[in-house]
């Protein structure tokens, strides 16, 4: 008896060893399933990556303002270009209005000016007045004389210009003269005619 109880004893520790021994293999491969064991250096290197992380965030967030003010600071310059597009339009119209208006009234000073309306109108009286004083030197002296009066004058350049001329012609004599070419005799004896 004392035999079989010690191999039963003998049996029951070595069926614990082996209960132990399963355990102490599950503990190990619990142990070898374990991550690394913690290293410093590993928090280190997150940090760093943390820090460059910010610095790149906070380069983007400027560079996110920056784009923000240049699309605003487009924006308010397309606005100001539309503005003085209208502007300038509305300045061009008037300008041209003023143009024609300037042009009509620079027509009309000239109209009325020596070289308009008086000016046609001492050509318009120019036949008249020949043709008056011809018929009453018809009517004093017979047809010796004709008086013509020319209204433009030609200058020492060749050029012509308003004027007034009386041409008095001699019929005896065949000689045209004007008044500003006769002697000062010849001009005493036309005006006493």
């Amino acid at each position: 008896m004392i035999t079989a109880a010690r191999q039963a004893i003998v049996a029951q520790g070595e069926s614990e060893m082996q209960r132990r021994r399963e355990s102490l293999n599950r503990v190990d491969t619990a142990i070898a399933a374990l991550p690394a064991p913690f290293d410093a250096s590993q928090v280190e290197r997150a940090d760093q990556r943390v820090e460059e992380a910010q610095r790149a965030l906070a380069t983007i967030e400027a560079a996110y303002l920056k784009a923000l003010r240049d699309q605003q600071a487009d924006e308010e310059l397309r606005r100001r270009k539309t503005v003085i597009k209208e502007r300038l339009a509305a300045l061009d119209t008037r300008m041209r209005r003023i143009e024609d208006q300037a042009g009509v009234w620079t027509l009309f000073a000239k109209c009325m000016s020596n070289d308009g309306l008086i000016a046609l109108s001492i050509d318009d009286s120019g036949p008249t007045l020949s043709s008056l004083a011809t018929e009453l030197l018809l009517a004093c002296y017979g047809a010796r004389f004709t008086v013509s009066l020319k209204t433009l004058v030609e200058t020492t350049k060749g050029e012509t210009r308003e004027g007034f001329d009386i041409v008095v012609h001699d019929a005896e004599s065949g000689e045209a003269k004007s008044v500003t070419q006769m002697s000062a005799g010849e001009r005493v004896w036309i005006n006493e005619l």
